[in-house]
């Protein structure tokens, strides 16, 4: 049977990881399930490790999972669709119109500005340096958090190219923000798992 949905919310931050017992950092691992994390749990908070080193195949169980428990009651969460992004840009673009081709909103490469690290103390990231920053810490655009930079972020979109068939959308701390912004499509292999690659869920109802 169709399920028919009234509507959906993106998640507010990228998807955060707490509660883990020990990270891989390696990304040598091949396999299409693959998380670097051991243990944890995903959450949508302000402030946390941000769930990286995870696989496209990955993101997308973990999405579908974290609402598993509300089955029967009219509501799916999902590993974020290029539709979903490219409606959220469409609403931030209300008040921000550049956002989807130059933004200083995102933690990008070239930016700088002030952030809260996963010990609660204040630090400055300055520009010219890479720095992965923890969930909700750049300017929030219509109360949406790091959409552009930050981590790049898997989708449930498809490409025709066989080895990068999955795309991921945003750019990262390691991009710049007048090239990898948060309209930027990239394509990768689905067992890709690196230090820039996250995904965000949203909630259909």
């Amino acid at each position: 049977s169709q399920i028919m949905y009234g509507g959906f919310y993106i998640g507010r931050y990228e998807t955060g990881i707490m509660d883990y017992s020990s990270v891989n950092t390696s990304t040598s691992n091949t396999q299409e399930e693959y998380t670097g994390y051991n243990g944890g749990k995903a959450v949508i908070q302000k402030g946390k490790q941000v769930w990286n080193y995870i696989t496209r195949d990955k993101a997308r169980k973990v999405s579908e999972d974290m609402y598993k428990k509300l089955n029967g009651f009219s509501v799916n969460s999902k590993l974020c669709s290029s539709y979903a992004w490219d409606t959220a840009l469409k609403f931030i673009q209300i008040n921000y119109p550049n956002y989807n081709t130059n933004s200083n909103q995102g933690n990008y490469y070239n930016q700088t500005f002030n952030y809260i690290d996963l010990q609660g103390a204040t630090n400055t990231k300055k520009s010219s340096t890479s720095t992965l920053v923890p969930t909700g810490q750049t300017t929030a655009v219509n109360n949406i958090y790091d959409m552009g930079g930050n981590v790049w972020e898997w989708t449930s979109e498809d490409s025709n190219n066989e080895s990068s068939s999955c795309t991921r959308r945003g750019g990262s701390y390691g991009s710049e923000s007048n090239g990898s912004t948060a309209a930027y499509r990239r394509y990768d292999s689905r067992v890709s798992a690196d230090s820039d690659m996250s995904f965000r869920m949203t909630l259909y109802l």
